[in-house]
């Protein structure tokens, strides 16, 4: 591949630079969602999130899931960051209760890098409103919407997925296959939803954590879903050393070397992949157990 080539490659694969705040959907905790302009990319509509580094454990599990059961997650891909964070429009980290990120508060930027923002990408969708009966207080529904998921998904019950309250799932478009967990089908007909959903932000505990052993310790064997051969062969499969994790995370890294102010802080390149190493570095702490974890639930 030529230089030339692989430049061009390289702008095609980037993220979307919000131009301004009008383009941000919505905030997270630690992260802002994008809106693409329709002319940014050919096939299907993406969004692009924008914070972080964070949880990059679950971004892998979340991606080896959708690999299994793509009508479950509509996963996040890496992406190279497209600009340094001067870039960005002022206030895209302060959301619409007028605070800012949790990531990007002044006393949470620190050596680990929490604070310097790192892209994904992702299907487009429509987000569920964490409101009424899926608002995040309501443990009950939580815990509803979880068991629906661990019952038709033992793969997902087996990597421990802990977090799929209502929020964390989008309406696709129609003909895009998804999943809808019964305990929502009420509430989203009242709301006129009658497309399938997708998970689009799920979180898995470390199974070392204390979270982590509160998840049921063995699957449902009267899952029709039920499959021990595919748990094997997945639990084999996941990345446990942090020289793989980095794999997945390069984009991230090609970031590092193409841009030096990538924070509300200066850092140097080096420091950068400092962070980014620090975050492998946690993802390989929570993935190095799942192998054996997920063997022994089966």
């Amino acid at each position: 591949m030529t230089g030339a080539f692989e430049q061009a490659w390289l702008l095609l694969k980037a993220a979307y630079m919000p131009q301004s705040l009008d383009e941000i959907l919505g905030h997270g905790s630690w992260r802002a969602a994008v809106e693409e302009p329709k002319d940014f990319r050919t096939g299907q509509p993406r969004v692009t999130k924008v914070g972080g580094p964070f949880n990059v454990a679950s971004h892998v599990l979340a991606g080896r899931l959708a690999e299994e059961h793509p009508e479950l997650v509509a996963p996040e891909e890496f992406e190279r960051v497209p600009g340094g964070a001067h870039e960005l429009p002022e206030g895209w980290d302060i959301n619409s209760r007028g605070e800012r990120m949790r990531e990007y508060k002044p006393q949470n930027i620190d050596e680990t890098g929490r604070a310097f923002p790192v892209f994904t990408t992702q299907t487009r969708g429509t987000p569920i409103q964490g409101e009424g009966v899926f608002d995040r207080s309501n443990k009950e529904m939580r815990r509803n919407i979880l068991g629906d998921v661990h019952y038709n998904y033992p793969l997902a019950h087996a990597m421990k997925i802990h977090d799929a309250k209502g929020e964390n799932w989008a309406a696709m478009p129609k003909g895009q296959e998804g999943f809808v967990p019964p305990s929502m089908i009420p509430e989203l007909g009242r709301r006129g939803i009658h497309t399938d959903l997708r998970l689009i932000d799920p979180m898995f505990a470390d199974p070392k954590s204390e979270l982590g052993r509160r998840i049921p310790p063995m699957l449902d064997r009267s899952s029709p879903a039920y499959d021990p051969a595919q748990i094997r062969r997945v639990a084999s499969e996941i990345p446990t050393d942090s020289a793989d994790i980095k794999d997945i995370m390069e984009p991230w890294y090609q970031s590092a070397d193409q841009y030096q102010q990538l924070s509300p802080v200066s850092w140097t390149q080096e420091e950068i992949r400092q962070a980014l190493d620090h975050q492998a570095q946690s993802a390989e702490q929570h993935l190095s157990p799942l192998p054996r974890s997920m063997n022994q639930m089966v």
